[in-house]
Order: structure tokens, then sequence, then C-alpha cells
């Protein structure tokens, strides 16, 4: 598409470059001109001034080549106005250029200043709430282990209470156990007391019935 349209911008330069050169062939380029002292034959100008005509003699230039040479100043400047105007402009655009990337970068150091400066707020602030938050934490973790400890104290208090209950009464068991310990001993030697003395006096009876039988005996042999 871009190569069509560069053909079609060539074509129609041509064309009208054509046109202009069959347009002007016949054209007229006033070179010079002179007052008229009368007798020229030639076409003269008239110039009139208060309603008076003044006749000027002239020489000119015919066809548009002749004519061009004869302008050759004016595209003479013309192109050497365009090779100055082209450097010129592109200094132009590019100093432009210079100046919008001058004034971008004086912007993305105004932006990086503030984003650097943003940054650092926004880290004083996280380190002031990081500073409050572990205070909170600090002041509930603190509360969590006066209570934990006030509930260890009630418990291990509660613990001894029930301990030292505990220990009563295994002291007034073990009381007691000794005392029926010592009543089950009193017990047993008061048995053998008497199983002692039943054996004494089963000795004696038995003793005595024998002395009895003798006596008994000795008398019948009388």
């Amino acid at each position: 598409m871009k190569w069509i349209f560069l053909i079609a911008v060539i074509i129609g330069i041509g064309w009208t470059a054509n046109w202009s050169y069959h347009l002007l062939d016949n054209a007229i380029l006033i070179t010079d001109y002179w007052k008229s002292q009368g007798g020229e034959t030639s076409w003269e100008l008239v110039n009139y001034v208060d309603g008076k005509p003044y006749l000027y003699t002239f020489s000119n230039t015919n066809g548009y080549w002749n004519i061009f040479k004869e302008i050759w100043p004016v595209w003479t400047l013309f192109v050497l106005s365009f090779f100055v105007l082209i450097p010129l402009s592109n200094f132009i655009l590019n100093s432009m250029n210079n100046a919008q990337i001058a004034a971008a970068k004086e912007a993305q150091r105004d932006a990086e200043e503030q984003a650097k400066k943003a940054r650092h707020t926004a880290y004083e602030s996280v380190k002031e709430i990081q500073k409050e938050s572990w205070k909170k934490i600090a002041a509930a973790h603190e509360k969590e282990r006066a209570a934990a400890r006030s509930e260890l104290d009630d418990e291990w208090s509660a613990y001894h209470h029930k301990r030292n209950e505990i220990l009563e009464r295994e002291s007034a068991i073990s009381s007691r156990e000794r005392n029926a310990q010592q009543i089950v001993s009193e017990a047993k030697q008061y048995v053998m007391m008497i199983k002692e003395e039943n054996e004494r006096l089963k000795r004696t009876t038995k003793n005595a019935t024998y002395a009895y039988q003798r006596k008994q005996r000795q008398l019948d042999r009388k």
C-alpha cells in the first residue's frame, strides 16, 4: 500500500510538472524596464500617474526553461534555504525533543524523589505500626502470662491444699492403723497370756488330779 501511494505521488508530481511546463511555455518574464524615449515599435508598459500615462520599454524572457534560468537566484536561494531549513528543523526538533526529554527526566527524578519520600514515609509508618503492634502483643502476652500465672498459682495452691488434706488423711489412717495394730498386738498378747494361763491351769489341774489319784491309791492300800 505504501509503494502504491509513493508511485501515485511520483506520477502526480510528474504530471503537474509537465502540465506546468506546457502551460508556462508561452509565458513572459519581464527582466528589466525603463522609461520610453519614443520611437520604439515593440509593446510597452503603461503606468498612469494622476491620470497621465507614462510609457516604459522593457526587456523580457520567453519560455519555461528560459524563465527558470533567469530566476536562478530565486531557486538557488530556495534550494539553499531547503538545505539550511532541514538541519535547522532537525536542530529545533532535536532541541525540543531534548528539552522534552530533559523535562521528562526532571519529572522522572521528581517522581522518583516523591516515590522515595513516599516509601520512606510508608516505611516509617509501617515501623511505627509494627512498634505499636509489638507493644500491644507484648501487653497481651504479659496479660495472658499474668492470667496463666495466677491460674497456675491458684491450681498450685489448690493442689497443695488437696495434698495436705490427703497427707492429713493418710496420717490419720496411718495413726488408726498403728492404733489398730497396737490393739491387735495387745489382744494377741492377751490371748497368748490367756492360753498360757489355760495351759498352766491345765497342768496344775492335771498335777492335782494325779496327786489326788495317788493319794486315793495310797488310802486304798491302807
